[in-house]
């Protein structure tokens, strides 16, 4: 999506892949009218809490929904994850987190187009403003927050900035389907299943074996075991 060359989902994913612990995790993301969705298995509370933060530099992200998450801390499709890990995670980017609001909150770039993204004790802005006086001001704002360092060279100066990203958010609400946010289903393997199987009763179709393994983390799909939970998206 304009300015970004990117959609709001695409660009949360981006994000996610910035945090290792994230990566072998059964998860997926989807995002309807400012809202992201997260979906699948963590193995804490902590990580679960990470996830609602972790879109909030992203522009255009006003709400951020877990209810589909579910904690399995024995689950073995679900790796382990240290406390210290996470809370490093939280940390890092708490920064990118305050930046964006002071930014968001602020009358004159609260309907610019702008991602705030953590760079170290810095952050970066990328987007788009209506001028040279919402530039400056989006940089003394990022330094005010705290950031030790500003990249703005992904920020351009676009005039209509913020009438464009309307328009660009009208146009993409109204070409997606009505979401509902149902609860995924979650199916206990017992002898004799497999994940072609699985597929074919929850999905309607046994190829679709290779997206129950990619949503569950499953590196070979020939190999589950009884007692397994599978996650089967909605």
């Amino acid at each position: 999506m304009w300015p970004f060359g990117k959609s709001t989902q695409a660009r949360v994913e981006e994000e996610m892949k910035k945090y290792s612990f994230l990566a072998g995790l059964p998860l997926t993301v989807t995002e309807r009218g400012g809202t992201v969705y997260w979906n699948g298995l963590v193995p804490s509370e902590n990580v679960k809490k990470f996830l609602e933060t972790l879109p909030k530099g992203i522009g255009g992200v006003k709400t951020v929904d877990t209810s589909s998450v579910t904690v399995e801390t024995s689950a073995p499709e679900v790796p382990q994850v240290s406390d210290e890990e996470v809370q490093a995670a939280v940390d890092l980017s708490a920064l990118a987190k305050k930046v964006f609001n002071a930014i968001d909150n602020n009358g004159e770039l609260t309907d610019d187009p702008i991602d705030v993204l953590q760079s170290g004790y810095g952050v970066v802005l990328r987007g788009a403003v209506d001028s040279q006086h919402e530039y400056n001001l989006a940089v003394q704002l990022a330094e005010g927050a705290g950031a030790t360092s500003v990249d703005a060279s992904d920020l351009k100066i676009v005039e209509g900035a913020k009438q464009k990203a309307a328009e660009e958010v009208k146009a993409a609400v109204a070409a997606k389907p009505a979401y509902v946010n149902r609860p995924d289903e979650w199916h206990i393997v017992k002898s004799g299943d497999t994940l072609s199987s699985i597929a074919a009763d929850y999905l309607g179709d046994s190829g679709k074996y290779t997206e129950l393994a990619k949503i569950n983390g499953i590196a070979n799909p020939d190999l589950i075991k009884v007692g397994q939970k599978i996650q089967i998206p909605r």
